[in-house]
């Protein structure tokens, strides 16, 4: 089954810094136009919550996911593992996907390949405040692991719809529409990835996909 559509992109010495130091990009489309239009259903577009309330909640669940991908003992494993699952409300698809995101972790990690680093942020696009009564905010993530013994940050992009429902006078984050599901998987099970191993040794693994992401 695919799930990932999301790009991955290398960046060089020198550039590993540059997401967190430059600004988001140009806005994408709006809803009604672009890779949103699916996910958001008829609404009013508004500006509603600001850009602190947006890291405190959907930057922070984002975080808690990349974060997932890191931890060399099984004590900080499972501390990523509960922030994650604390991170956003329960439901199947974000059981399966932190499962994934695990297994995928400890696959890269026979390999030889572990990150000591993550980075998550959002790029809001625009708030709909939906007919429904919920505030859908269209937003990109952007995202970057940096890999024990390696000076070159690897990261991705991909698009959301965060889902709010009003608590009391509070807005809160209560599920993930993954436009473009999360880089943190390998699209199509293909991944190729080199990288300084422990002993100084540049590396390359590759994955194909396997008969369950091909089904």
């Amino acid at each position: 089954m695919k799930r990932n559509q999301g790009m991955w992109l290398t960046f060089v010495l020198g550039l590993a810094l540059a997401m967190g130091l430059a600004g988001c990009a140009d806005p994408s489309p709006l809803p009604t136009d672009g890779p949103y239009a699916e996910a958001v259903p008829r609404g009013e577009e508004v500006e509603i919550l600001g850009p602190e309330e947006i890291d405190a909640t959907a930057g922070a669940y984002l975080q808690a996911m990349a974060n997932l991908m890191l931890g060399e003992t099984s004590s900080e494993k499972a501390t990523a593992l509960e922030r994650a699952e604390a991170a956003i409300p329960d439901s199947e698809f974000q059981r399966d996907l932190r499962v994934r995101i695990v297994a995928w972790r400890d696959q890269l990690a026979e390999m030889g390949l572990t990150y000591k680093s993550a980075r998550s942020r959002v790029c809001a696009d625009a708030q709909i405040l939906g007919d429904d009564g919920r505030l859908y905010l269209c937003a990109r993530e952007e995202t970057g692991l940096l890999a024990n013994g390696d000076e070159v940050e690897e990261g991705m992009a991909s698009a959301h719809v965060f889902v709010y429902e009003k608590v009391g006078d509070t807005w809160t984050l209560v599920e993930d529409r993954q436009v473009e599901p999360t880089g943190l998987l390998p699209e199509d099970g293909c991944y190729e990835r080199s990288f300084i191993n422990e002993k100084g040794e540049l590396q390359t693994i590759t994955t194909l996909p396997s008969a369950a992401s091909e089904a």
